[in-house]
């Protein structure tokens, strides 16, 4: 008797133990889960840890929405993602993170706004505006609620808010939300100059967009005044803004006014970087443009042998560390000059030494790697190197399209080197096909406007003509010509 009783007893005390003994199992195997997705991150064995992970959040979505290994799980596998520089498939990951904060504060706690605007910058950086709108439009509710109307960081919103309309096309919302912020920043007591200056400059880009230069000239003027009445000429903000106005002008072919501005802004960079820095190449090389195009063959050849000689003292620096930026953009500048020069083999070289940098360095696929890898495959493609150029081009676009999702415009855009190389090679048939898949992308319903798709079209303009398809190439010339025209129209909404 006593004994069945004392077997009763453990059999019981075994059940009521089996439930911690099952916690604990769980617990440990999403330790080692996490573990071994960490180690071979530190290994950059991404597919592994990816692996890993998602079992891991899977694991813990059973555990309930308040355990913390899910958030642990779901964060780091964003981490992972960013370190790619991989954003498409963050998004369904942030919309999780919001959507279990969401479930602990509700829907208007002020907690909530880090979560909102991580998931809005991510539409942004997507360029998917539509998605980001409601996102912004809740914290600027938030921030009104909880921080007022005219507070510093709810006007920062309803300036991003206005940039956001302005993406979509929507003018007439932007303005009074750009109106809203001067008007603020105007009736401050102390006012704000780089906030007034910012402004300025934002109503200026909203009115360039509409065709009305006048308008944008005229603000962008006066946020220069403001910046150098307060501080001077030389501060960066004030030669920012000479630069944007200077590049203004020069859309414009006002080459007489843009020209001090653009020299103002060269003279100012040489001084604060020092004459030898690589960063200085652009500028040389954009030099070199703006006076090629008005003819002034010897200005311009001035900065052709200032970049040459720049680059030449790049070239034959050593990096100072692999994480050294200055020294990839560099190397990357040079490589861009050489192109122009028709040294492609030269910059090739320089091309693939900026690729074995960021390699090194461990810097993400997109877009380090990815425009590494199309910089080499245009190299090669102008030597006549077409069977090395065309899988270099369709790993940089693998990677774009992995990154930002197949129907970016970015993604549409990768395509457009490879489509060029094929052309270049006498292949027709496959530049075609490119070219008609990366339109597809652009037509898609609800798509905004995007000038990429001018770029696509010439393209494919120019494959016409040399196809010797003179019906087709006119009608896709009628396109771009109807494409500028909506570009340029006020208030056209997708």
């Amino acid at each position: 008797m006593w004994k069945q009783t004392s077997q009763r007893v453990l059999l019981g005390l075994a059940l009521l133990a089996f439930p911690s003994l099952v916690a604990f199992a769980q617990e440990t195997q999403w330790d080692e889960r996490l573990n071994a997705a960490r180690a071979a991150v530190e290994e950059r064995r991404y597919d592994e840890a990816e692996k890993q992970l998602k079992a891991a959040v899977e694991e813990a979505e059973g555990f309930g929405p308040r355990d913390p290994r899910l958030i642990t799980g779901l964060e780091t596998l964003v981490d992972l993602y960013q370190r790619q520089g991989q954003r498409a498939p963050q998004v369904p990951i942030k919309r999780r993170l919001l959507e279990l904060r969401e479930g602990e504060l509700g829907p208007t706690h002020p907690d909530l706004v880090p979560a909102l605007l991580e998931l809005e910058v991510l539409y942004r950086q997507l360029e998917k505006p539509a998605e980001a709108l409601p996102l912004l439009k809740r914290v600027l509710e938030i921030r009104e609620t909880v921080l007022g109307p005219n507070d510093s960081q709810t006007i920062e919103i309803v300036n991003d808010l206005g940039w956001t309309y302005l993406e979509l096309r929507k003018f007439t919302e932007a303005e009074e939300l750009f109106r809203r912020s001067l008007l603020t920043h105007e009736a401050a007591q102390a006012p704000d100059v780089k906030a007034l200056a910012r402004d300025l400059q934002n109503l200026a880009a909203l009115y360039s967009n509409q065709g009305k230069r006048e308008d944008g000239e005229a603000l962008s003027r006066q946020a220069l005044e403001i910046q150098e009445k307060e501080h001077g000429q030389n501060t960066p903000k004030a030669q920012d803004t000479a630069w944007k106005l200077g590049r203004m002008y020069w859309a414009q072919r006002r080459y007489a006014e843009a020209e001090p501005l653009l020299l103002q802004h060269l003279e100012m960079q040489e001084k604060r970087r020092g004459p030898d820095n690589p960063s200085l190449l652009f500028l040389y090389h954009e030099m070199e443009r703006f006076y090629r195009i008005q003819g002034r063959d010897a200005e311009a050849e001035t900065f052709t042998q200032r970049a040459l000689a720049l680059a030449a003292k790049a070239e034959k620096t050593k990096p100072a560390g692999w994480d050294d930026l200055d020294t990839v953009m560099g190397l990357m500048n040079s490589a861009a000059l050489h192109m122009y020069q028709g040294e492609y083999k030269k910059a090739e070289e320089l091309y693939r030494q900026a690729l074995e940098i960021d390699q090194k360095a461990g810097r993400p696929e997109y877009p380090w790697i990815a425009t590494d890898l199309s910089n080499l495959a245009v190299a090669s493609c102008a030597q006549g190197l077409y069977a090395k150029a065309e899988p270099l081009h369709k790993q940089s676009i693998q990677i774009t399209e992995k990154a930002l999702g197949a129907d970016h415009p970015d993604a549409a855009e990768s395509l457009i080197p490879l489509a060029r190389c094929y052309r270049q090679a006498g292949n027709y048939g496959e530049a075609e096909a490119v070219y008609r898949h990366a339109i597809q992308m652009f037509d898609k319903p609800g798509r905004p406007l995007s000038p990429i798709l001018i770029n696509v079209l010439s393209g494919y303009w120019q494959l016409l003509r040399e196809m010797n398809r003179d019906v087709e190439a006119k009608q896709v010339a009628a396109r771009i010509h109807e494409l500028h025209k909506q570009l340029a129209a006020p208030d056209s909404a997708p």
